[in-house]
């Protein structure tokens, strides 16, 4: 259980990170202006959640996504109907 948490804070600290690294770069091209501290400020503020959103998404996607593909391939592989739900073979 704590290694689960620990890589799920490690994965959301280093997307909010890498997140506001990318804000303050792109915001920060064309000099710095007291409208572009303020909006870098409030992403700052909301970067955590985005990565939480980010870090719990996509363990659910990649499950749909390689249960879709695992059971179109199950049906090629094994034998009998033990892919296709019917355990008597």
């Amino acid at each position: 259980m704590f290694a689960r948490r620990a890589i799920t804070f490690g994965l959301g600290g280093a997307i909010a990170l890498a997140l506001c690294w990318l804000t303050a770069t792109a915001l920060g091209s064309g000099g710095w202006s007291i409208g572009k501290i303020f909006f870098l400020l409030c992403f700052i503020g909301t970067a955590p959640w985005t990565a939480l959103c980010a870090t719990l998404l996509n363990p659910i996607a990649w499950g749909l996504v390689l249960g879709l593909v695992a059971s179109t391939a199950a049906i090629h592989a094994l034998p009998g109907g033990w892919a296709r739900g019917s355990f008597t073979g």
